[in-house]
C-alpha cells in the first residue's frame, strides 16, 4: 500500500480489512481502537 501508518484513513483501513482479510470494521471500531493505542498499533502491523 506504500503509505506510512499515520497516513491511512479510516476508509482505507476499513476497505483493506474487508478486501484483504474479510474483516468488516466500522468507524466506531476504529475509534475504540484509537482509544487503546497499543491495540491500534498491533492492528496496523497486522494489516501491513
Amino acid at each position: 500500500y506504500g503509505k506510512k501508518d499515520k497516513n491511512l484513513t479510516n476508509d482505507s483501513i476499513i476497505r483493506i480489512a474487508l478486501e484483504e482479510y474479510d474483516v468488516n470494521l466500522t468507524k466506531k471500531d476504529l475509534e475504540e481502537m484509537r482509544k487503546n493505542y497499543n491495540h491500534l498499533v498491533f492492528f496496523y502491523k497486522y494489516l501491513l
